[in-house]
């Protein structure tokens, strides 16, 4: 009788959670932040997203683009891992990547796009070979838009005083079961020195080296990569990270340490781990104010470099309650 109940209630567990997997993976909230930055000389509304993975919200991505529509952007971040790049994918095609491409050939028709690398890009970048011109058939894609590819380059955008560099590192610092660090000099021997006369924001896709970042002295670091911890429980956070870290400490949301800040956008697709559960996917937007222009409300600024927000809100109305929102 007592094996008989537990039986019962293990196969309703599994199916909830089945069910809750299903449900989180084809689902995306939006989290909005508010930064109050002196040096813009006006508000900007920046729509930062990553880690698709080539998923698709509806036809051509209809429900995420009139998302990031409904935002009024003025430009749009890319954090990387739009396409994916596993060889078993590559045996019978050689693409996979079209749901992110029409998304973005859509975004750049309408806005400024800026794309950084993630891990998938660099590693079908490397690799051309294994994976069957993958790289080579995104890039002529890619070329087609106005999109700007930030493979460790920078570029500054005129009129707002704002530059954003995409940081590529080598693939041995995703390795699983492993930690490093840079050498001295590593980032600068990429992407050069910061420029100290603007907001100057880093797409850093790999989270886990934060620490390194705050070196290169960014004013906001973008990142990635983590999937939101493929599970999120209450309190706790991220369950498990690509890296196969048990409970990551970055893992979503806002983060500010050493003196500086990253936000780690919980991603919008699947990949190594393919579930979600109380992980929807995330928008991230981030609402940029000059000091000429303070924000109104509750979640207004009140320092010259003051950051809130990290609210999440579904593409209906309530609440996600899953988000950690703000780290100090």
């Amino acid at each position: 009788m007592v094996l008989g109940i537990l039986f019962t209630v293990l196969v309703l567990l599994i199916l909830f959670f089945l069910w809750v997997a299903a449900y989180d993976g084809n689902r995306f909230v939006t989290t909005e932040y508010t930064i109050r930055e002196e040096r813009l000389p006006k508000d900007v509304t920046i729509a930062f997203l990553t880690d698709l993975h080539d998923h698709a919200y509806g036809q051509d991505n209809e429900r995420l683009l009139n998302a990031i529509n409904t935002l009024s952007p003025d430009l749009i971040l890319v954090g990387g891992d739009m396409i994916n790049a596993r060889r078993r994918h590559f045996s019978k095609k050689t693409t996979d990547f079209q749901n992110s491409l029409k998304l973005l050939q859509a975004l750049s028709a309408r806005y400024p796009v800026y794309h950084g690398d993630g891990n998938h890009e660099y590693r079908a970048f490397e690799n051309g070979a294994v994976y069957r011109g993958l790289w080579d058939a995104y890039k002529n894609a890619l070329k087609e838009t106005d999109i700007h590819y930030l493979r460790n380059e920078t570029c500054v955008l005129n009129g707002l005083n704002i530059a954003v560099t995409g940081f590529s590192m080598d693939l041995d610092y995703y390795r699983k079961f492993r930690e490093r660090k840079f050498p001295e000099g590593y980032m600068d021997s990429l992407i050069g020195k910061r420029k100290n006369d603007c907001f100057h924001i880093l797409l850093a896709h790999n989270p886990e080296y934060f620490p390194e970042y705050v070196g290169w002295d960014p004013d906001l670091v973008l990142s990635g990569h983590v999937h939101g911890g493929v599970m999120r429980l209450p309190r706790i956070g991220g369950v498990i990270a690509p890296s196969f870290r048990i409970f990551p400490h970055y893992d979503g949301g806002l983060f500010e340490e050493y003196g500086h800040r990253m936000i780690l956008g919980r991603g919008l697709g699947m990949h190594s781990i393919p579930i979600r559960i109380f992980n929807p996917g995330e928008l991230v937007c981030i609402r940029l104010h000059s000091g000429k222009n303070k924000p109104a409300g509750p979640d207004a600024g009140t320092g010259d470099t003051d950051v809130s927000g990290g609210r999440s809100v579904p593409e209906t109305s309530d609440t996600d309650p899953s988000d950690k929102g703000r780290r100090i």
